[in-house]
């Protein structure tokens, strides 16, 4: 997937194109997105890449929005690597993970646009993961109400004991990683992120 499809949204596509795209364009052939993992192009690469070489920001918020994206986008491939060790043993993967909590924890079941909505995510590649969950016994599939083709995801008894067991873990994870960051740090972060999150719901 093109990296530019999530940024379609006038709020992203002015920060992205103007600033980001183009320069990058020179030092990524095609810069696609796949799971995570950039194809012929390393974030690493791209990031020295752009610190050699500055571009003109519109201002000092602009230039720090631009760090911090791709710093997320490096914690990215990070993340998913660190999920797939820490519950892979139990029949999950860091897709699953993420597709099976949610899932679970919507306010009511729901379909997979719902899930794929809730998570910023194409809905054909959260069918993907949803097929391969049934399969592994950790999801059943009921019928809506609502829609006669759009069923309900909604974890077995296995998919449930295997949150469990991953949220067991999870929190010891995340307890060793919080030991690494300031406090108020960690807080001015997550409001960051929700910034940007909402500004591409727009």
């Amino acid at each position: 997937m093109d990296l530019r499809h999530l940024i379609q949204k006038p709020v992203a596509r002015r920060l992205w194109h103007n600033e980001l795209v183009d320069p990058i364009q020179s030092v990524c052939h095609g810069f696609l997105l796949n799971d995570s993992v950039l194809s012929d192009c390393r974030i690493d690469r791209v990031l020295s890449t752009l610190q050699s070489d500055p571009m003109s920001f519109e201002n000092p918020t602009t230039a720090t929005t631009g760090r911090i994206i791709f710093e997320i986008l490096r914690l990215g491939g990070r993340l998913t690597a660190a999920g797939d060790a820490l519950v892979g043993d139990i029949g999950l993967s860091s897709a699953r993970w993420q597709v099976l909590s949610t899932a679970q924890f919507l306010p009511d079941p729901g379909t997979v646009s719902d899930i794929a909505q809730s998570l910023g995510l194409a809905r054909q590649s959260v069918q993907r993961v949803v097929n391969e969950l049934e399969v592994a016994g950790l999801v059943t599939l009921a019928d809506n109400p609502a829609h006669l083709r759009a069923r309900l995801v909604v974890p077995s008894e296995a998919g449930r004991a295997a949150l469990t067991e991953a949220e067991t873990r999870r929190q010891s994870w995340t307890d060793s990683l919080a030991e690494m960051v300031d406090p108020e740090d960690a807080a001015t972060a997550e409001r960051v992120l929700i910034q940007l999150r909402r500004a591409l719901d727009r």
